[in-house]
């Protein structure tokens, strides 16, 4: 992270290699005192000379990270809870029809 305070769909990050391309739909997470949180790129960003970038996101920033904060795009994190009717799978199952679930993420 590149600040403490921010807030909204833009998030302020730096640590890039200069010119680097962050692409549209690539995930990624930051832990915000004890809770992971995850986040999408939602559109294509190139970081600047410095390795500065202006991350658009979604959903919006739900609590504000604070500054030097790492961001995690190589094994991204959900904190959540598993919805659903279904209690369990087999591979057999998962061959022929598919997995499919919900995580609500955790508050």
């Amino acid at each position: 992270m590149n600040g403490a305070n921010q807030a909204g769909t833009t998030l302020n990050a730096d640590g890039f290699t200069p010119g680097a391309t962050i692409p549209a739909g690539a995930w990624f997470s930051t832990v915000i005192g004890t809770r992971s949180y995850l986040y999408l790129v939602s559109a294509a960003v190139t970081a600047n000379g410095s390795g500065v970038a202006a991350l658009p996101v979604a959903p919006m920033l739900r609590r504000s990270p604070t500054d030097n904060a790492a961001l995690s795009f190589a094994a991204p994190v959900i904190e959540g809870f598993v919805t659903g009717d279904q209690i369990g799978w087999d591979l057999d199952t998962l061959r022929t029809v598919g997995l499919s679930f919900t995580i609500t993420e955790a508050e």
